[in-house]
């Protein structure tokens, strides 16, 4: 596992056990960018629930989960080894 105060990325393998970790990572990594609580909080219910969508459908590979806040628009990317980005 990684993570840096100036990268702001997350860098682990995929699986279960790691749920708090990738929704505390993405809610501060987001109130880091001063976003507002609550909006914080829902992306990353959001990025807990397709976290565990992808830990029931892949193997543990290794996985790295950006913040993402351009102007109105924020989110958690996840970027899997030879995959489309999510």
């Amino acid at each position: 596992m990684n993570a840096s105060p100036q990268s702001q990325e997350l860098r682990l393998a995929l699986n279960c056990r790691y749920e708090e970790l990738v929704r505390a990572f993405a809610r501060e990594s987001l109130l880091a960018e001063a976003c507002p609580s609550a909006v914080a909080s829902s992306v990353a219910e959001s990025a807990l629930c397709v976290w565990r969508l992808l830990c029931q459908q892949a193997g543990e590979e290794r996985i790295r989960l950006l913040p993402s806040h351009t102007g109105n628009n924020v989110g958690i990317r996840f970027l899997l080894g030879g995959y489309s980005r999510f």
